[in-house]
């Protein structure tokens, strides 16, 4: 009830001005100490619609020191229907200056695929409605399937989301799906929980690896 309500309210710019800046903060931090993680933010579509939001993204990239090809900026189907053509302009400026383009909850909404053209887009990401039953229902994996090999095609990168089980991600690897998020990896947490196992992992990973 509260997003629907946040979206349309007066301060949507200001608190997804907020969300942005704040994630940069955290993710910027993470590169400085040794860490690149690219940092996924959503957008309202009262941002696409802002002046500033060009701005507002230059912005928090430098004043957190966050390399742009680690922020990708995630838009769905039912915020992309709500704007006009003048929001391309912003997108395809950030785009070519590193940022990620992702297209969030892919396949659930009524746009069409001439949006997947339009749009500078770096990445797609699967709905979870069509991985959560991936082990039993053929379609759903004949969908991510199908959207992998667009996704290819379109020379873009294709993530999945809502990954929960080790039967869903075997499922995905046989599909030659690359990339997954979801609970299987970690549920939401503090930040300094993040950061801690995030430098756990990195360094088991870094110690294993070949001289």
């Amino acid at each position: 009830m509260f997003l629907p309500v946040l979206e349309i309210s007066s301060i949507a710019v200001d608190v997804g001005r907020w969300i942005l800046d704040t994630a940069c903060a955290f993710a910027g931090e993470l590169a400085t100490s040794g860490y690149p993680v690219r940092m996924g933010v959503n957008l309202f579509a009262a941002q696409l619609r802002d002046q500033a939001f060009t701005a507002d993204v230059l912005s928090a990239l430098a004043r957190n020191r966050l390399p742009a090809h680690l922020l990708e900026l995630e838009i769905t189907e039912t915020t992309v229907l709500g704007v006009d053509a003048d929001t391309l302009q912003p997108l395809q400026a950030l785009r070519a200056g590193g940022v990620g383009i992702a297209f969030d909850d892919y396949g659930t909404g009524f746009a069409s695929l001439s949006l997947l053209k339009k749009y500078p887009l770096t990445r797609l990401k699967i709905d979870r409605e069509f991985v959560r039953d991936i082990e039993k229902d053929p379609d759903d994996a004949a969908i991510v399937e199908a959207v992998l090999a667009m996704g290819r095609s379109l020379r873009l990168e294709v993530i999945a989301e809502g990954m929960e089980t080790q039967a869903q991600a075997d499922i995905l690897k046989q599909l030659r799906c690359s990339e997954a998020q979801g609970y299987l990896f970690g549920k939401p947490m503090p930040a300094d929980e993040f950061r801690s196992r995030i430098a756990r992992k990195l360094d088991a990973r870094a110690r294993v690896a070949p001289v």
